[in-house]
């Protein structure tokens, strides 16, 4: 069983807070109990949340390209935590960017694969495996490409998670700690 809890007056409640908090939820569901990397993590939770919100990410990364301060993609791909000097704009906009650019170009359930594989085999072989891609220093020439492009043409992603589950759903009042 999982649980979420948010506060009730946050203005962005239903269109950005619950779709991105339950796109962790989920993959935390179907990766286990070793969690993702914080880029497939976030990249994917971002893209639950409403377009502009991601072109503003978006926006922020290629800014910090612009000024050459965005992360590697050899650091990006192999931190297991935040960075130390952490922008959340930034860092967001960079793993959406990554995320959106590797389902485009084989699809959901072929990035799927490559998270559970990079996690095991490490990320270069899986890139060989699920993306033709010789090193990461091939992704990094194929990202570089996409950034001196506009990117104002959004994807629709819906990711195979796992089976839809049969669930029950209750509401309770609370007051004062006690259930009615």
């Amino acid at each position: 069983s999982r649980r979420m809890d948010f506060r009730a007056d946050a203005p962005d409640l239903l269109s950005r807070l619950v779709p991105h908090e339950s796109t962790h939820v989920s993959l935390a569901g179907r990766f286990g109990p070793r969690p993702l990397p914080r880029w497939a993590d976030e990249g994917l939770a971002l893209l639950a949340e409403p377009e502009p919100l991601r072109q503003h990410y978006r926006q922020k990364a290629l800014a910090a390209f612009q000024r050459a301060q965005g992360l590697p993609i050899e650091k990006l791909l192999t931190l297991e935590e935040y960075p130390a000097t952490f922008d959340p704009e930034v860092f967001y906009g960079q793993s959406a960017l990554l995320v959106e650019w590797l389902v485009r170009q084989r699809g959901p359930w072929t990035f799927v694969q490559f998270l559970s594989q990079g996690r095991l085999l490490g990320w270069e072989p899986a890139l060989r495996r699920y993306y033709g891609l010789q090193s990461l220093q091939d992704l990094n020439a194929h990202l570089r490409d996409l950034l001196s492009l506009p990117s104002d043409q959004p994807i629709p992603i819906t990711l195979p998670l796992a089976p839809t589950p049969h669930f029950h759903a209750a509401t309770q009042l609370h007051v004062a700690g006690w259930k009615h």
